[in-house]
């Protein structure tokens, strides 16, 4: 077993009603600092706002936001904060026909299988061609910042995000990335996937070539959790600052109030004193 597969893993389940992407950002902001810029891979629509908890984390912090569905772009373009450009983030430059959903937030690249829209009637109402960059090009137009966020919600391209960044992820720049995936854990997985879409093990794969390695994961136990990734000298030394406890909540969809708590995982500060409290306020409603 190699160093890298060492690492170990924090595991995090929430309530459905509790936002993982703040909870996320908890982590990072104590665990990385001094990020200077965020690469906001699929902006969606609002209550999305990953931005501008961010920027609320860390101070001076670049924003630089794609997001390639017209009408949500046009709805959050006057209040990001930072650039945001109406593009598509993909392996190589190209065209791209998204599908757009009534359910903005569900329109997607790539196609869903026909189990995945038995089980998620998507509601496709309309087609649009998109033009598409890679990241590695939009990063050398922002003249190759220090200390980045990569924060990729995108419906299914995580791999194709990371397949056009491979000089930035060479470059070990990017000191802390989430990608939200669909499961595959589950009973009804993987029969429910958009085609196409990769596996968990498949992105964790690629980003070990970089030197990336998974140090977090964050499940509201629905079909999707979030994956966070470092380079292999950074998780070092959040492995390091291993101390304190765990609180796992199952969500309410499972029709069980039990809760319970493990013993632990992450370090003493982290999360912070808020969104610690936070937690243990969504447990009390659930007792």
């Amino acid at each position: 077993m190699s160093e890298e597969d060492k690492i170990m893993i924090k595991h995090l389940n929430i309530s459905d009603n509790f936002s993982m992407g703040v909870l996320v950002l908890e982590f990072f902001k104590n665990y990385f600092p001094h990020i200077e810029n965020f690469y906001n891979c699929g902006v969606g629509p609002f209550p999305h706002n990953e931005a501008v908890e961010a920027s609320s984390y860390w101070s001076q912090l670049q924003c630089y936001g794609f997001e390639p569905h017209p009408t949500v772009y046009e709805k959050r373009k006057e209040t990001y904060p930072g650039d945001l450009y109406q593009l598509g983030i993909w392996g190589s430059p190209t065209e791209k026909t998204l599908k757009m959903t009534l359910d903005e937030g569900r329109s997607s690249f790539l196609q869903g299988g026909l189990e995945w829209n038995l089980r998620w009637p998507t509601n496709i109402v309309g087609e649009v061609v998109v033009k598409c960059v890679t990241l590695d090009s939009m990063d050398i137009k922002f003249s190759s910042p220090p200390q980045i966020c990569l924060w990729a919600d995108v419906e299914g391209s995580e791999l194709e995000i990371l397949k056009g960044a491979t000089q930035l992820l060479e470059s070990h720049r990017i000191k802390c990335i989430l990608l939200e995936v669909t499961k595959h854990n589950q009973k009804w997985q993987p029969k429910y996937r958009r085609l196409r879409e990769p596996f968990e093990k498949t992105l964790e794969e690629y980003l070990k070539k970089f030197g990336y390695v998974k140090f977090l994961e964050i499940d509201d136990c629905t079909m999707h959790k979030q994956i966070c990734f470092t380079t292999f000298e950074e998780a070092k030394k959040i492995e390091s600052k291993q101390k304190c406890s765990l609180l796992v909540l199952h969500n309410s969809r499972t029709k069980s109030s039990k809760i319970e708590t493990f013993p632990l995982v992450f370090n003493s500060d982290m999360p912070t004193a808020a969104a610690y409290q936070e937690i243990i306020n969504c447990l009390q409603e659930f007792r």
